[in-house]
């Protein structure tokens, strides 16, 4: 059974700070400016296509576990990639990309930011 959260001000009240359980993330700042906006139903949105991704995922890695030769191993590998990089891109611009940055830079590496600014070659 899920669990469904649902703000004091109904499902469509935008949610401010969010804390985060688990390890110390002060170093990251006052987190309400990256994540006011989102309503509590967004961040289900996020939640349940992240959980769709992983469990797709973890299909993916099951077959890759099975007896296969290398271009169907590749091709699965490729694929478990891709399904990380949107997991990924997902989680992050949920928290205001503190891990690794915007969808772009889960997409296309940290180098695809950097190489659009004025002066890069």
């Amino acid at each position: 059974m899920a669990t469904r959260i649902v703000a004091p001000g109904g499902a469509n009240t935008p949610v401010k700070g969010i804390t985060i359980a688990g390890p110390d993330h002060s170093r990251l700042g006052d987190q309400s400016a990256s994540t006011e906006g989102y309503t509590v139903e967004q961040y289900r949105i996020i939640l349940e296509t992240i959980a769709g991704r992983a469990a797709t995922l973890n299909n993916v890695l099951m077959f890759l576990q099975s007896n296969m030769d290398a271009w169907q191993g590749s091709v699965l590998t490729d694929a478990a990639q891709a399904i990380v990089e949107g997991i990924g891109a997902m989680a992050d611009g949920a928290i205001g990309g503190e891990v690794l940055g915007s969808a772009e830079d889960w997409h296309y590496g940290p180098n695809f930011t950097r190489a659009g600014k004025a002066g890069a070659a």
